[in-house]
């Protein structure tokens, strides 16, 4: 079982048994609207029973010491009226105490007592959980696939649905996890732990690889009634995987809306970062730089300035503010020569001597960045910009060499569909009309649905009727 689906089980273990609090962790409270097996009418006079200390330990949260109680009374008075409720609470404590082998042990000896239709469902749910707990995935399974199909049992059904698909997910049995936690959403709307069993569902959908339906959860668990603590997690989470879908925009609106509801949360602090990024994705260069500022001064000591220092020298470069940029690029250079971020400072400075057209500095310095980091994500990249050089120079043979080796080689680079298309243009420009048409056609059919698609194809055709093959031209137009 995963750190996080651990914490996650201990906090719901303790928010059932402190359900006449206010819930304060990202847990529900799902046994709190059920009855206490030992609930006396308001206008009875309470009988004294071996397990009253036990049982004010355990109102009152003091788990660990409930237990030892619970543990003494139930060897003195093991046939007490009240016996298999004491086991009950004894079950409850020692999983909030995180002493899972005996909630256990707890749990099935309360099941051998013959205790009532409630008690008895009660305890078997838990003893699922609590196996669940103990990373005993295939029992914990044989016990809550059975309950999680039972609807007459209201609120332990949710939770058994709840612990199935957890206990799938630890298995990374996506499916079936995703089918109990859709029966949650879909059969028991109005359960509270519908909140939670959304966001558990979008982790489900993230190692899937499904990256949208895993923001959509996300979002709408934050848009939900849940307890804060959960809303400002899936708003935070919903703008990540926004981001990384490159749905910029909404990464901008989530973040926005974190810092407008939970202004002093860690989480509003941690989007502060992701804020600045998206914004600069969103095209919205001067509000990125602004927020990339405001972040330095509100957060001096962060481990992430040089990302900061990095982002604002792009912004700078891309409002063409290219000798700040240059020297924001070599600022993080001097500071961590080989850094991550030093790497792709080297490599943009390359882009910026370009843009301000000192082709020889561009080319000298992308050429060193192509023989010193050729293990770089950032290879293919630097070969596009490379050609792109040559091809200003007027060096039209060499420019094709160096985007047909991003093309063919690189295809994770950014450039790698556009590569193509200028090796096309080389090869057009070099007087080779067939490789041309062949290379744009090759593009078009690739990438259909590239920018430049259309061009590729009236370019194929202006190659072709070039070199009066009049009958392939016009059928291209």
């Amino acid at each position: 079982m995963t750190t996080r689906a651990r914490t996650f089980m201990l906090v719901l273990g303790v928010a059932v048994l402190l359900c006449m609090q206010t819930a304060r962790t990202q847990e529900p409270s799902p046994a709190a609207s059920l009855p206490d097996p030992n609930t006396l009418p308001a206008t009875s006079v309470p009988t004294p029973t071996p397990f009253d200390f036990a049982d004010g330990l355990f109102h009152r949260g003091f788990f660990a010491e409930a237990v030892d109680e619970y543990e003494k009374a139930l060897k003195q008075s093991p046939q007490d009226p009240n016996a298999p409720t004491a086991y009950y609470r004894l079950g409850e404590s020692a999983r909030s105490a995180d002493q899972l082998p005996k909630a256990l042990d707890a749990f099935e000896k309360l099941l051998t007592l013959s205790p009532s239709a409630d008690l008895k469902s009660r305890a078997t749910l838990a003893r699922g959980e609590t196996l669940y707990g103990l990373n005993r995935y295939a029992d914990a399974e044989a016990i809550l696939k059975p309950l999680s199909e039972s609807e007459a049992l209201g609120n332990l059904r949710a939770r058994a649905l709840y612990y199935l698909g957890m206990s799938c997910h630890a298995r990374k049995a996506e499916d079936e996890a995703l089918a109990a936690f859709k029966t949650l959403l879909e059969v028991l709307p109005a359960d509270p732990l519908v909140p939670y069993a959304r966001y558990q569902l979008a982790f489900v959908c993230l190692a899937k690889s499904d990256y949208e339906n895993a923001a959509i959860a996300f979002s709408e668990a934050a848009g939900s009634e849940a307890p804060p603590e959960l809303r400002m997690e899936c708003r935070f989470r919903a703008a990540e995987v926004y981001d990384k879908l490159g749905w910029f925009s909404p990464a901008v609106g989530a973040y926005e809306q974190l810092r407008k509801e939970f202004p002093d949360s860690e989480y509003a602090r941690k989007a502060d970062y992701g804020y600045a990024w998206a914004l600069y994705h969103s095209g919205k260069f001067p509000e990125a730089l602004a927020a990339a500022d405001a972040f330095q001064t509100a957060q001096p000591k962060s481990p992430y300035h040089m990302g900061m220092d990095y982002l604002r020298a792009n912004c700078l470069q891309q409002q063409q503010k290219y000798d700040e940029a240059l020297g924001v690029y070599n600022q993080i250079i001097t500071a961590d020569a080989d850094g991550e971020y030093a790497i792709r400072a080297r490599y943009k400075i390359g882009w910026v001597q370009f843009l301000k057209g000192d082709l020889a500095a561009a080319k000298a310095g992308t050429t060193e960045f192509l023989q010193k980091y050729k293990e770089s994500p950032l290879v293919g990249d630097a070969g596009f910009l490379l050609g792109t050089i040559l091809v200003a120079e007027g060096n039209q043979e060499d420019a094709y060499q160096e985007f047909r080796l991003v093309s063919e080689n690189y295809p994770q680079s950014e450039f790698a569909a556009e590569a193509l298309f200028r090796s096309a243009e080389c090869l057009a420009e070099l007087g080779s009309a067939d490789q041309a048409t062949a290379a744009f056609e090759a593009f078009v059919k690739k990438f259909p649905e590239h920018p430049l698609a259309e061009q590729a194809v009236l370019r194929a055709g202006d190659t072709q009727f070039a070199a009066q093959a009049f009958a392939g031209a016009v059928e291209k137009y």
